[in-house]
């Protein structure tokens, strides 16, 4: 119990004292006033804060200088001294001041609410009549504040809007702006992939030879991963495959240790984002970024809705290097997908992932998920890095069917001649080989005319070349 010479706790009475304000502000009733009279002996002062910040948030002032002024217009001597400029502070740098008027009147309710409720236990244990009790019920449910109307869009307005044509980031890969991870091995060349990248959006240069740039945007990069010195070297071969060009200035390297998951620093990044105006954004690595799991789905989301969504939001596409787990040697289960770490969260949360894992003498670009475009193309990039310079071009197509998948399908019509595609499907999908599979095994076998198709009805017709023709058997 506190004693009149302890010193009060100063955290404690700030709150209370938001409460109170909170109160004043949303019941101004003689009672409430007098009660904040009694408790503060500052209450002019501490009520000029409150009202300054609901007048400045009316007129779109969210700084703590424009609370300040509007206070020092009130002529309240406090302004910017002791207390009270530390309320002004702590309250409206983080949020803003509608924020924070939202948040005192919410205290302020609270704190009304369980005065009658207390209230009204007392006069219910004092034999206090039902028919006053009811009056009594229903004064705290008018008690409640409004709650603000979410923001929505009839489709009848959609409708009348003209539709939006896609925008690239790089025509093919990635559209603009989205979030999207490369995800493989440990020092497979996921870092090198995207300093590359980097260097073509600013420059306007093809992404790895092949994919078209529209528009050149500056970007930034943050390397957790490894220090200065071993960024700078690799940025410096990066850009002698780019000698000549002009743009290479509009890559900027954030030398910030930030954390993803970090609310304070989440604010930071996109300030300097907005300030500096990127349209891309590399982060090396996730794992690096986080002060959580990585693989923990709340840490996951958190790093999500306060540092990537907001960026993203405000038009600035990122690229997210990070890890695979030990692959296991089950194509299915070793898929980007799955072979993410904290996978099922991860590639949920992102507009695209791509996979990057070493074949034969080069590197396999294997796209996993784009949900703003279909139909982009596995490859095999190179990436030759020597003293001179770092380099990454496009080999070719790659062929994502499993060899031991198409062989099934080859066996089965070979020895029994045509099938229906769904009898394919049904006899060729077993533990350990996904629908998805089959069908890329299909396409596959297709494309290189190994395969003949045809349409009957509903149902495509498979055949091998050599042995029928389609449309030989009825359905």
């Amino acid at each position: 119990m506190q004693t009149e010479d302890e010193t009060p706790d100063p955290v404690r009475d700030i709150e209370a004292e938001r409460s109170l304000i909170g109160t004043a502000i949303r019941f101004p009733t003689p009672e409430t006033l007098d009660e904040l009279r009694r408790a503060l002996p500052a209450f002019h002062a501490f009520r000029g804060v409150a009202q300054a910040v609901l007048d400045s948030a009316g007129e779109g002032a969210t700084d703590i200088g424009s609370i300040l002024a509007e206070l020092k217009a009130q002529d309240i001597e406090e302004c910017g001294r002791g207390g009270l400029a530390m309320m002004a502070s702590e309250a409206i740098a983080p949020s803003g001041a509608r924020s924070y008027a939202d948040r005192i009147l919410r205290k302020g309710y609270r704190r009304v609410l369980a005065r009658r409720a207390d209230r009204l236990s007392q006069d219910a244990a004092n034999g206090q009549t039902d028919a006053e009790l009811q009056a009594a019920l229903a004064e705290l449910i008018d008690l409640e504040p409004p709650t603000q109307e979410m923001p929505f869009a009839s489709l009848a307005s959609i409708l009348e809007k003209p539709a939006n044509p896609t925008s690239w980031l790089v025509r093919g890969l990635w559209t603009h702006p989205e979030v999207a991870i490369l995800a493989g091995d440990g020092g497979i060349g996921k870092t090198w992939i995207g300093l590359h990248v980097a260097a073509c959006l600013a420059t306007g240069s093809p992404v790895f030879g092949r994919y078209q740039v529209d528009e050149t945007r500056r970007v930034g990069i943050i390397d957790l991963e490894r220090g200065p010195a071993a960024l700078e070297r690799r940025l410096r071969l990066v850009a002698r495959a780019f000698d000549g060009q002009p743009g290479l200035d509009m890559v900027e390297v954030v030398s910030a240790r930030l954390l993803l998951d970090d609310a304070e620093d989440g604010r930071r990044l996109l300030a300097h984002v907005k300030a500096r105006g990127y349209g891309w954004l590399m982060i090396d690595s996730f794992q690096a970024a986080l002060a959580g799991d990585d693989i923990a789905a709340k840490d996951i989301q958190l790093a999500f809705a306060r540092t990537l969504y907001p960026i993203r939001d405000a038009g600035c596409s990122i690229l997210i290097i990070d890890h695979v787990r030990k692959l296991r040697g089950d194509k299915i289960l070793d898929a980007p997908g799955e072979a993410l770490q904290g996978s099922k969260r991860k590639r949920n949360a992102v507009d695209s992932l791509i996979g990057l894992r070493k074949h034969n003498d080069c590197l396999a670009w294997i796209p996993d998920k784009a949900n703003h475009h279909a139909g982009l193309e596995a490859g095999q990039i190179r990436l030759e890095i020597t003293e001179d310079a770092a380099t990454v071009r496009w080999e070719g197509g790659l062929d994502m069917a499993s060899d031991a998948c198409q062989d099934a399908i080859l066996a089965l019509l070979k020895d029994e001649g045509e099938k229906a595609r769904g009898e394919i499907l049904g006899r060729i999908v077993e533990p350990g080989r996904s629908l998805s599979t089959v069908k890329r095994a299909l396409l596959a076998l297709t494309r290189r005319g190994i395969l003949d198709s045809c349409k009957q009805g509903r149902e495509t017709w498979f055949s091998y070349r050599e042995e029928t023709e389609c449309g030989s058997k009825s359905s």
